[in-house]
């Protein structure tokens, strides 16, 4: 097993053994500096659980080495008062790329953006948790933490729940919508062309020096986009 292992498995497990760890898997970062400022930290208090929480993922990251017999303690580890925060299934990104808020109803497009705002709550409250030395103040901001992560998953819930049952036929409407004003603008440029063209080849018709071929040519075309107008103002005017 590895050093992590062991560490964790040890029921008289030592806080300095237990930084050493994590300063060999993530370096002396902003969570190093908390745990160096812990006064006699005590099994069981928040630096120390916070502590194993983090070995426990060092666990995972260091290499494991060849397995050694376990041997089995007698006394059992204390439980853990407070755990970091984790999301239930993986990481939620606020600015979830499968849903497109503006086809989400009212309501569900508030909790959405209701779930930018808890981005920056939560922040601000990991970032109280970094920064002060008193234990009570950090425990509150631990458990308002958790308040705004169980109010977003459950915003994402009742998004995802709604997307899943209607997002779909929501997209298709929207590409309706989008083709059918495409439609329209495309009906308008060409009604435009058409109707300069008319006016364009009854103006030429009044010049007495063409010959009949021409005149003939001309009014053939005349018909032609005098329909073509016809029925694409019937076609506006059906839409």
């Amino acid at each position: 097993m590895n050093k992590a292992t062991q560490w964790l498995k040890d029921t008289g497990r030592d806080f300095a053994a237990g930084m050493a760890i994590y300063k060999e898997v993530f370096g002396m970062d902003k969570h190093y500096d908390f745990f160096s400022k812990a006064k006699n930290p005590q099994p069981g208090g928040l630096h120390f659980n916070i502590l194993i929480e983090k070995v426990r993922v060092c666990e995972r990251r260091i290499v494991t080495t060849t397995p050694e017999p376990e041997t089995k303690s007698m006394a059992k580890a204390p439980d853990i008062n407070i755990k970091p925060i984790k999301p239930a299934k993986g990481i939620r990104i606020v600015d979830n790329h499968t849903v497109e808020v503006s086809l989400l109803p009212k309501e569900l497009q508030e909790l959405f953006f209701r779930n930018k705002q808890i981005m920056k709550e939560l922040a601000g409250s990991h970032g109280e948790m970094k920064s002060t030395t008193d234990d009570s103040t950090r425990a509150k901001a631990l458990e308002l933490c958790k308040d705004l992560e169980q109010e977003k998953d459950k915003n994402w819930k009742a998004i995802d729940a709604w997307w899943e049952e209607n997002g779909q036929k929501a997209g298709q409407k929207a590409g309706q919508q989008a083709g059918q004003k495409a439609d329209e603008t495309n009906i308008e440029k060409r009604l435009e062309t058409v109707r300069k063209a008319i006016a364009r080849v009854k103006k030429e018709l009044k010049d007495t020096t063409l010959d009949l071929k021409k005149i003939k040519s001309k009014k053939s075309k005349l018909a032609a986009w005098e329909k073509e107008y016809d029925d694409l103002k019937a076609k506006k005017d059906a839409g």
